[in-house]
């Protein structure tokens, strides 16, 4: 196995980790700008008010991305292990 390969594996890896954490982190993002500024404008600095709903949608953004998720992931992981006999 060449380094250039793995190196290339790599970056492909990270590259997917950020595109299939992309959304759920802007959820989350999203969230807590609106929660952020609710809290400002009640002056209510509870730091439990802003952090359920995160959580929480946090938690929904993952449910409905899921089989996105699972489908990247399972067709990269089927791209390296057919690629690996060939390079050993």
């Amino acid at each position: 196995m060449e380094l250039s390969q793995v190196v290339d594996w790599t970056r492909e890896a990270l590259g997917l980790a950020l595109v299939l954490g992309g959304p759920i982190l802007a959820v989350v993002l999203i969230v807590a700008l609106i929660m952020g500024a609710a809290q400002t404008m009640t002056q209510l600095h509870e730091p439990t008010v802003g952090f359920a709903p995160r959580l929480i949608a946090a938690g929904a953004a993952v449910l409905l991305v899921l089989p996105w998720i699972l489908s990247r992931m399972a067709s990269f992981a089927a791209e390296v292990i057919e690629a690996m006999p060939r390079m050993l």
